[in-house]
């Protein structure tokens, strides 16, 4: 630096730390003047580190509201940027750029003190919202909730609060990129009852600390994939291609949950899978209402306790006690739905335990007799019952020892 410079640079550092930063420097007299170079040069000498230091001390006691750079460093920015675009003047000229690139977010193509800042080090909310086309509020919000941000105690406009560009550069292209629950449902397509698709097993949000619900942050490519995942035996429906339904209609037919008939469309367990051209995402599935039954009712030749008490019309105890005993023959195993293990029973020897056997409560609605009344001929008759009514809990009697009295029992 030459002599010269490194003078007149101690004059006006000294004269902005004696008189401060808006000090006119034309009406200064020679004796402060020479006052000031004393400062300035107690101030330089200590390198280039004390000059920053300098300038941090500045910023710090300037307004947070405050971010015009002749506001905060006075006739130092002027000197080195309007009024003095000397090569003598580098090394401090560098020093001051060095600070405000730290301080101030500055685009890849700013020019600071003439010289083009290259490559962003850091943003601030405002940058970021003007840059990306995004609501500042919103991404406060989630610059907060990721911890890329503090919240601050007092209130800083978008503009002052600043971070890292360069260390938080991939996760704030997934933040900025990422779609809220609102969001995520419309990139789906998703109907009004299907909100369920966007939580575990089916999909995770990249982002739910700090944030409501409503706000929980979700990556396009996880959409798309998951999206893909269910589509991946699908192909275009054809206009001679009738019976298929969209997924919730497919449920109902099938009594189940429509969360089933997702899960087998994510492990591609179902083959016949159209797309309707005239929607998109999720709700343009189509699927086979008969092959879903096949999957989601392995129960349809099966009957547990619960059902056969509806087929018999009788009481749980009975219903389990014919099964128990042997009367209707049945075995125990893992239900097919929940895996719970219990004790089945095959529709078919329920329809010919039907056919064979009668409890007296449906014969009574069969004869149309009161069943105490009925009870008490049938004692009179002699009809043997069929199993100890002591152990089964009703009375039940075979159709074939009925059918000697069956014109008495309707006179």
């Amino acid at each position: 630096m030459p002599a010269y410079a490194a003078a007149k640079s101690c004059e006006f550092v000294g004269l902005t730390v004696r008189h401060g930063v808006h000090a006119p420097w034309k009406s200064m007299t020679s004796a402060d003047w020479h006052l000031a170079g004393s400062e300035g040069y107690a101030l330089l000498s200590g390198g280039p580190d004390a000059l920053t230091a300098y300038f941090q001390d500045l910023r710090r006691v300037a307004p947070v509201t405050e971010y015009g750079f002749r506001a905060i460093y006075g006739r130092i920015f002027d000197y080195l940027s309007h009024d003095n675009t000397s090569e003598a003047f580098a090394p401090i000229r560098k020093v001051l750029r060095d600070h405000l690139l730290e301080t101030t977010a500055f685009g890849d193509d700013d020019i600071v003190l003439g010289t083009p800042v290259g490559t962003r080090r850091l943003h601030s909310v405002r940058s970021l919202a003007v840059e990306t086309g995004r609501d500042p509020r919103m991404l406060l919000r989630r610059l907060r909730a990721l911890g890329i941000v503090t919240k601050s105690k007092t209130r800083v406009q978008h503009d002052r609060i600043l971070f890292d560009a360069q260390a938080n550069a991939a996760l704030i292209e997934k933040m900025v990129n990422a779609l809220d629950r609102p969001e995520a449902e419309r990139y789906l397509n998703l109907g009004r009852t299907q909100g369920y698709l966007l939580n575990p097993p089916f999909l995770t949000p990249f982002w739910t600390e700090g944030l409501h619900s409503a706000e929980h942050l979700f990556l396009k490519p996880d959409l798309d994939a998951f999206l893909a995942m269910m589509t991946r035996n699908a192909s275009p429906l054809q206009p001679d291609e009738e019976g298929f339904l969209r997924i919730g209609k497919a449920a109902s037919r099938s009594q189940r949950p429509a969360a089933q008939v997702v899960q087998l469309l994510m492990f591609g367990r179902l083959t016949k899978v159209r797309l309707d051209p005239d929607s998109s995402g999720v709700d343009a599935i189509l699927v086979d209402p008969e092959e879903v039954r096949e999957f989601l009712n392995p129960m349809a030749n099966l009957v547990a306790v619960r059902m056969l008490m509806s087929e018999l019309r009788c009481s749980q105890h009975t219903a389990q006690a014919l099964m128990e005993t042997g009367a209707l023959p049945s075995r125990i195993e893992r239900h097919p739905i929940n895996r719970l293990t219990c004790r089945l029973a095959e529709i078919s020897d329920v329809e010919a335990f039907k056919a064979e056997y009668v409890s007296v409560y449906i014969l009574a609605e069969e004869v149309g007799m009161h069943v105490r009344l009925l009870g008490d001929k049938l004692i009179d008759l002699a009809v043997p019952t069929a199993f100890d009514p002591e152990e089964i809990g009703t009375l039940f009697y075979r159709r074939s020892d009925l059918l000697p009295f069956m014109h008495k029992l309707r006179t």
